[in-house]
This record gives structure tokens, sequence and C-alpha cells, in this order.
């Protein structure tokens, strides 16, 4: 999650990437809230491969669901950014994406 420093923490941040564990070795991130063209999911995104790699997560995964088709691809564009496999089923508008760190 992040909060804006140009003003103070009032519960709500302006941000956020809902992730969890699957099991040890994965992550998956169910939604990314919050504007785009900020950078902060590139923050988010760069903080969350950080901590796998720390706890030796092997796979950060996701989906993408025909609720995203309407920014698909700004979707794809940040995905491929941070490194990520993109599988996009446009028939079925579905997809997934797929992650994971060099030392794997």
């Amino acid at each position: 999650m992040l909060n804006e420093c140009t003003k103070a923490y009032r519960g709500a941040w302006d941000f956020a990437i809902d992730g969890v564990y699957e099991d040890n070795h994965t992550i998956f991130i169910g939604d990314i809230k919050g504007p785009a063209n900020k950078g902060y999911g590139s923050v988010c995104m760069n903080y969350l491969k950080e901590v796998a790699v720390d706890q030796n997560v092997h796979v950060i995964k996701g989906d993408i669901a025909e609720r995203d088709w309407d920014h698909l691809e700004r979707l794809i564009h940040f995905y491929e950014k941070h490194n990520f496999e993109v599988n996009i089923d446009y028939t079925n508008k579905c997809g997934e994406i797929e992650w994971t760190p060099a030392y794997q």
C-alpha cells in the first residue's frame, strides 16, 4: 500500500496491490487499486518483488479478467515493464501474468 506524502495518512491508502500468499512460494495478485500513470504501481510492484525475493517466493502470478478489458493495453504494458510473462486469451477475454525471480 502507498500513501502520497503530500497529505497525512487518514486511514485510506492512495494505492494498493492486493496480494495473498497461495502457499510458501507463491504470491497471487488479486487486484491493483488506485490512479493510473502516477508511478504508484511501479513503486508497489518493485517493493512486492523485493519482499518476494527476501522471503524466497518463487512466483508472483495473477489473472486478467474481463472487467480489466477497458484498460487491457495499459495492464499489458505495466506487467511487461516489470518483467512479467503475460498471456492473453482475446477470445475469452481473460489472461494470466507470472513473474519469477532471476535466481530461479
